[in-house]
């Protein structure tokens, strides 16, 4: 079990990941706030301070 949630728990929590979701779930439920929200989380992991 543990080994399993280590392979999958990333991929709801990496940046990229979660920002895809944001994404996709913004643009079928036509949901600006939502794509915006994705951009910016998008941008911010981004930057080299953060990065």
């Amino acid at each position: 079990m543990a080994y399993w949630l280590s392979k999958i728990l990333p991929l709801f929590v990496l940046p990229l990941d979660l920002s895809l979701v944001m994404l996709s779930v913004g643009l079928i439920g036509r949901w600006r706030w939502q794509v915006i929200k994705a951009v910016v989380l998008l941008w911010i992991c981004s930057l080299g301070l953060v990065s």
